[in-house]
């Protein structure tokens, strides 16, 4: 029996323009794990690269898949089309919705091989090797045994950076020390595990080294983690290196001694999740409902020079169009540099699903979760609150979105496609002016670049214009498309 494998990792075609080019994070930990123990790793990504697939699938003995709500199909649909033409390969797939639905998956479909529940890597692997690498005669699934924090360089190289932003994704920690009742968090990664052996900043060294310019942390919760975040913080500002970075805050942590380490360790941007300003919303943060301290907090990161994103979400439990416009007005009270959020979705064994009666939630249909992916962007009528429907808190996401606009706040000009746009060379104020135009006064290829940094969904196949698109992107940057 072999000891090693041929293995490829397929990115799906994304619904949004913008996840086409962002370096996964999850996918580099895979492929530096498996490539640790010898096995060749390669990346197909499915809306930029177009061999015969037939001959891509006949080509490996593993392929690894992962699950967001919004592509869930399209991996199942991968997983059939992989059998279809590799009867004896072997499909993996992990990732948050899979995490989520757990055994649910088998109700949904039989594609799966290998179902993978939390961070089970090593858990994986043993099964793969003790499968000898052959597909199994039925599903079976894998749940991590315990909790460690990867200490192997992820396999950034896996991303091609002329075809991918140069926006580094680095972790700190795993898990949130909040457990809001709208999040999956707490289902994800129960707990919290930081980064005691400070590795992220030896990645970040490194990336320094080879030229990065901008990263992101994808921590749940960077600004909350005391201790071991200070020394971090302190660690990367004694290197002074090349790097911005962005990060998740919350506004009850941010304190001026706190802007001041963020903003010497090379934090430029923050995205801060704030859902509601109104008292009757249940966000599981009732520390950030005054807009007062709320906007304190971003006086004290703009003293910074750190720019800050908001992000809210209408339709939680007790939400109203009186909540709604409470919200705005507490926006008009606080300078925010951009505003973002949508309508309320409730996901499978969050806090609010676990114990729906509780808060005044009603689940219409008791196997939503199977079917949640498959209308994710025109959801069917699946739960209500005691004041709205889930169709009444589109309509109010929808009004929510037409008054910030009215207000002349950027609406989703997060730290993200920030970071991107800078990561090209671009200036700040040169986005923001693009972000601000009329669509009709843009360019063609202005207003391609601004679309996708809106993470529009774009008609057009990805495929069939994104092999330039970064070289696009660089000259608008430059200002000399």
């Amino acid at each position: 029996m072999s000891d090693s494998a041929t293995t490829v990792i397929i990115r799906p075609e994304p619904s949004r323009a913008l996840s086409a080019f962002y370096v996964n994070l999850g996918s580099a930990v895979v492929a530096g794990h498996f490539r640790q123990v010898g096995w060749d790793v390669f990346l197909w990504d499915a809306a930029r690269d177009r061999p015969d697939p037939a001959e891509l699938l006949q080509a490996a003995d593993i392929f690894l898949l992962t699950g967001y709500i919004d592509d869930f199909s399209k991996v199942i649909e991968l997983a059939a089309d992989i059998h279809l033409h590799n009867p004896e390969a072997t499909v993996v797939v992990g990732g948050p919705h899979v995490t989520l639905l757990g055994a649910k998956i088998l109700d949904i479909t039989q594609e799966f091989d290998v179902i993978c529940i939390g961070d089970a890597l090593a858990e994986t692997e043993r099964c793969l090797v003790e499968l000898g690498f052959r597909r199994p005669g039925s599903p079976i699934m894998v749940t991590a045994s315990g909790r460690d924090f990867d200490t192997l360089m992820p396999a950034y190289d896996l991303w091609d950076r002329s075809r991918y932003f140069g926006v580094l994704p680095v972790e700190f920690s795993r898990g949130c020390r909040h457990r809001c009742p709208f999040c999956t968090d707490p289902v994800l990664r129960p707990g919290l595990l930081t980064d005691q052996g400070f590795t992220v900043v030896d990645r970040l060294t490194r990336a320094a080294d080879e030229g990065y310019t901008r990263a992101r942390f994808v921590d749940s919760s960077l600004s909350s983690l005391g201790p071991p975040l200070v020394e971090m913080l302190r660690q990367l500002a004694d290197r002074q290196l090349s790097i911005s970075w962005g990060a998740f805050v919350y506004p009850s942590d941010v304190t001026p001694r706190l802007a001041q380490l963020l903003a010497d360790a090379g934090c430029t941007a923050v995205f801060m999740g704030i859902e509601s300003l109104a008292a009757e919303v249940i966000t599981g943060k009732a520390h950030q409902k005054r807009h007062d301290k709320v906007g304190e907090a971003v006086r004290i990161l703009h003293e910074q020079g750190i720019y800050v994103h908001a992000n809210f979400i209408i339709g939680l439990p007790g939400e109203t169009r009186q909540t709604v416009d409470e919200t705005l007005t507490g926006i008009q009270a606080c300078t925010f540099d951009s505003v973002g959020g949508g309508p309320f979705f409730l996901t499978p064994n969050s806090m609010f699903h676990r114990d729906a009666a509780r808060f005044g939630i009603e689940i219409l249909n008791e196997r939503w979760q199977e079917t949640q992916h498959l209308n994710f962007w025109e959801p069917a009528e699946y739960f209500r609150t005691k004041t709205l429907s889930h169709e009444e808190m589109r309509s109010l996401a929808g009004y929510f979105r037409r008054q910030c606009e009215l207000l002349n706040i950027p609406w989703g000009l997060s730290d993200y496609p920030l970071l991107c746009w800078e990561s090209l060379g671009g200036e700040r104020s040169h986005l923001l002016d693009l972000w601000r135009a009329d669509s009709t006064s843009l360019t063609k290829q202005e207003g391609l670049v601004v679309d996708v940094l809106r993470e529009k969904r774009i008609a057009d196949p990805i495929h069939d214009w994104s092999h330039d698109f970064l070289a696009l992107a660089g000259k608008v940057a430059g200002g000399c498309e």
